[in-house]
């Protein structure tokens, strides 16, 4: 992720409104398929969060 985000050091507030920008932006076909993998990894969390309550 640090890839796309590290070209965008000026970007700041709420993450889903800066990823919403990023995916709009030159860099989308790089940034869609990272960011997938960080909501597949945080699906992952949730689910073994369930699994040991």
């Amino acid at each position: 992720m640090l890839v796309v985000t590290d070209k965008y050091p000026d970007l700041r507030g709420e993450m889903h409104v800066l990823f919403k920008q990023l995916e709009e932006g030159k860099d989308a076909e790089l940034f869609k398929p990272l960011l997938k993998a960080i909501w597949d990894t945080w699906a992952e969390v949730e689910k073994a969060i369930k699994e040991n309550k």
